[in-house]
């Protein structure tokens, strides 16, 4: 399996980490060294292929996705992939992935899903071939990737985010590093070439944030066009509001839903996308 290099942000370099689940019984990762190791975490791309025949599609059929913020401090990534499974996703994004943790999940999804990439914080895992995948820099650490899927009818750009959260201040809530992160990704998305755009992950926001506009006027949200119900999504145990989103651009939702809680604090979410082949040459 080929490796990405990982990417390195300020002037003094860290040693590489291996990677290992942490042991039962041992101290948990301090955040330096979880940022640390983080920042060379190991990516991962399986080569572009022919998928096994039980996940072909046809030109126009539809392509589930499923995004879960899977929180770092997470009891059982076992039963989390588990419960997540249950939604037969065809496509599924994770975020707050850790150093600890992620091998963990990597495992545990690897017969479901043939491809997979994943750096930092964030990861995607596809039972559909992936190409050129990269972390998106929008922190001085990963917490965003993109990724080409080999969608049926043609590429679908996938870009997992998790924005920094709204803090509480002497001075009320501040937002200054969300929206600066946020800044960066529309960057991006603006750049996107492939022209079927999907941005799915924990975005600290609603999609009635007037800060979100730049994405949220360029993209639909999939529980705005097709969800039942609000679709809130934090708290776990009590939701009062969405901050876990899947954005569409040039595709069209069928359905969108949350699925069960997990150990996280968060829900996860997921939405039936329709892909139409592109148009002739």
């Amino acid at each position: 399996m080929p490796t990405v290099p990982p990417l390195t942000y300020g002037p003094r370099p860290v040693p590489p980490v291996p990677i290992h689940p942490n042991p039962s019984g041992t101290r948990p990762l301090t955040l330096w060294e979880a940022s640390a190791i983080a920042t060379y975490h190991r990516s991962r791309v399986r080569p572009l292929g022919q998928p096994d025949g039980r996940h072909r599609l046809h030109p126009g059929d539809a392509v589930t996705l499923v995004s879960h913020n899977v929180n770092q401090a997470n009891p059982d990534p076992e039963g989390t992939v588990r419960s997540l499974l249950t939604a037969r996703a065809d496509v599924l994004a994770l975020e707050e992935l850790s150093p600890a943790t992620a091998p963990a999940y990597e495992q545990a999804l690897a017969e479901a899903y043939p491809y997979h990439f994943y750096q930092g914080t964030v990861g995607l895992w596809s039972v559909h071939p992936l190409s050129d995948a990269r972390a998106v820099p929008i922190m001085p650490w990963t917490r965003a990737m993109r990724a080409t899927v080999d969608a049926p009818g043609g590429p679908l750009a996938l870009y997992v985010a998790h924005l920094p959260s709204v803090r509480v201040g002497p001075r009320g809530f501040t937002a200054g590093a969300r929206d600066e992160a946020l800044g960066l990704l529309v960057a991006e998305v603006r750049a996107e070439p492939v022209r079927r755009v999907v941005v799915l992950g924990d975005l600290n926001g609603s999609t009635d944030d007037r800060a979100l506009r730049p994405l949220t006027n360029r993209l639909v949200s999939a529980q705005a066009e097709a969800g039942a119900g609000f679709g809130f999504t934090w708290p776990a145990r009590l939701p009062v509001v969405r901050i876990d989103q899947i954005l569409l651009g040039d595709v069209r939702a069928a359905s969108a839903w949350t699925l069960p809680a997990t150990a996280s604090d968060h829900l996860p979410v997921a939405a039936r996308i329709h892909l139409s082949p592109d148009p002739a040459p």
